[in-house]
């Protein structure tokens, strides 16, 4: 889900089958207009990292530890303020589950779940490729 951090109006949305992975999603949810772009560990890749270098967006994809590779203290520190930054998108999450019930959606198809998205709740187009994804927006709950 693509947010407006001033306005916290969704920009862009898509949903995805279950196996499809978050951060495979990146390029589908930035509008290339973004001055920078906000997202959780899960989008820390180089393939997305490439993308917003591509479009020119500043990064601000929250940096992730590996076995490997421990986070220093530096980064810990950015990713606490990257955190505060990305506020605005988990909110649309938090409104879509408290006050539009969406949790878990029933696999009943993507054009259907699309159109259950976009159903006057927030006024979006499906894509014409019929491809969309709700980035992180699944609980343990079932679909009431």
């Amino acid at each position: 889900m693509g947010v407006d951090q001033g306005s916290e109006l969704i920009r862009r949305m898509a949903i995805t089958p279950a196996y499809v992975h978050n951060g495979e999603m990146l390029g589908q949810v930035i509008s290339g207009d973004e001055e920078w772009a906000f997202a959780d560990k899960a989008y820390d890749s180089a393939k997305n990292h490439k993308i917003l270098e591509e479009k020119n967006i500043k990064n601000g994809i929250l940096m992730k530890a590996t076995v490997k590779r421990k986070l220093s203290m530096v980064e810990k520190m950015c990713n606490r303020v990257l955190t505060k930054l990305r506020c605005p998108v988990e909110r649309g999450f938090g409104t879509m589950k408290r006050t539009y019930r969406y949790s878990r959606a029933r696999y009943s198809g993507l054009k259907k779940k699309w159109a259950s998205a976009c159903d006057d709740d927030y006024g979006l187009q499906p894509p014409k490729n019929g491809k969309a994804m709700c980035l992180g927006a699944n609980t343990s709950k079932n679909w009431p």
